[in-house]
This record gives structure tokens, sequence and C-alpha cells, in this order.
């Protein structure tokens, strides 16, 4: 688990509080991706995370990723990289 600490500040006793939230791994992952896909499109991650964000980057990385495991002719296709494209297409269907 991940720890989120933000700074709250407490009228009554007028000092600054530290506040301690536990922040789950899949959690943290999904956010990350929204955040990266955001900045991919639209170069600010501030934007608001849409379906179209998704379609427009996760099929060129999955064909780029496709032309380079068959392109090359000395180099033989490893499971890491089939391995690879399922976890693409995972992503492809998480943030869908």
């Amino acid at each position: 688990m991940f720890e989120k600490r933000t700074e709250i500040f407490n009228e009554e006793k007028k000092e600054y509080e530290t506040r301690v939230e536990q922040i789950k791994p899949r959690d943290r992952t999904i956010h990350l991706l929204k955040k990266s896909m955001s900045f991919l499109t639209m170069k600010n991650t501030r934007k608001d995370f849409t379906a179209e964000m998704v379609v427009e980057v996760m099929p060129k990385l999955m064909i780029t990723h496709f032309v380079n495991m068959v392109e090359g002719e000395r180099t033989h296709i490893s499971i890491q990289a089939i391995r690879r494209v399922f976890n693409f297409i995972r992503l492809f269907r998480l943030l869908i």
C-alpha cells in the first residue's frame, strides 16, 4: 500500500496537521495511466480523461509493438513480446 500525505490547516488549533491516506496499488496505477494518456494526447495532465484518448494512443502503441515483433528477421518472437501484447490488450480494455 502507498500512503498519501496531505497538510491540512486546523482552524481550532491554528496549526497544520498531516493526514495520511492509504492508496491501493491498482487505484494508483489507474490514476497514473489516466494522467499519462492525458499528457500524451493533450500535453496537459490536468485535462479530464476521456475514452477518445485511449482510442487515439493505444492502437498506435499496439501496432508499433506488432511491427517491431514481426519485422525482425534475425530475431525470434519471444514469450516476453507475446506477454507484452496481452498486457497492451488488458490495458486497452481497462482504460476503455
